[in-house]
């Protein structure tokens, strides 16, 4: 096969990772509860990413931010039993190209990768319910993660100083949370992930109420 048939076929297996991904990050179930959701069940191209085997070696704080070489990284932000309300905030990173195999374009819109944030509040006690969810590619700084934060738009996660802020529309959650030192390795299949919790306070403001938040939050990261 002549060099312009292998880059047609490279590109059909970009596009096709792309909208694979794509259809993962909008079923918040396959998100949450699916180790593998990627690699194995829908089968996008893995290639050039690290791999999971039980043997990963921890270092922090190094290992609160981004793990590009993984194809798929969550941060999740969990309101614990006794909080005012039941929340949970999450970040869900999806690569499709790994670095080493991205083709180079001129354009800054040129992404490889695309980054989810979804905020989910069950109070059952005001009968609030709110699910909504930003999504943006990886590129031109609409979306992504660093050594201190991860973002999608003007909703930020930074582990470094702390705050959490969500900003939509119709709702405002904003929390700064002091996080413990202790670090829990998490055993779940098909993922590197650990767990580490803190006291964390701030308020949501929606169109129906707003609430003063004042609770323990458990903060799990994983990535595949």
């Amino acid at each position: 096969m002549r060099w312009y048939g292998w880059f047609a076929v490279l590109v059909l297996v970009i596009i096709g990772g792309a909208v694979l991904v794509v259809l993962a990050l909008d079923d918040p179930e396959l998100v949450t509860t699916e180790a593998n959701v990627i690699s194995s069940d829908l089968e996008v191209p893995a290639i050039g990413f690290k791999q999971v085997t039980g043997e990963y070696e921890w270092h922090f704080p190094q290992d609160f931010g981004l793990h590009p070489d993984f194809q798929r990284e969550q941060w999740e932000i969990q309101s614990d039993e006794g909080c005012e309300m039941s929340f949970t905030v999450l970040f869900d990173r999806a690569s499709f190209v790994a670095e080493a195999f991205a083709i180079e374009r001129a354009s800054a819109w040129a992404m490889n990768g695309i980054l989810q944030a979804s905020l989910t509040i069950d109070d059952g006690q005001n009968g609030q319910n709110i699910n909504v969810t930003r999504s943006s590619r990886i590129a031109v700084r609409l979306a992504g993660a660093d050594e201190n934060r991860v973002w999608v738009e003007d909703w930020t996660w930074n582990w470094s100083d702390g705050t959490l802020i969500i900003a939509d529309e119709a709702t405002h959650l904003e929390l700064t949370l002091t996080r413990e030192n202790q670090v829990t390795p998490i055993n779940k299949t098909g993922w590197n992930a650990y767990t580490v919790g803190g006291n964390g306070s701030g308020r949501l403001e929606s169109v129906e109420e707003s609430n003063d938040i004042s609770c323990y939050i458990t903060i799990p990261h994983r990535f595949q």
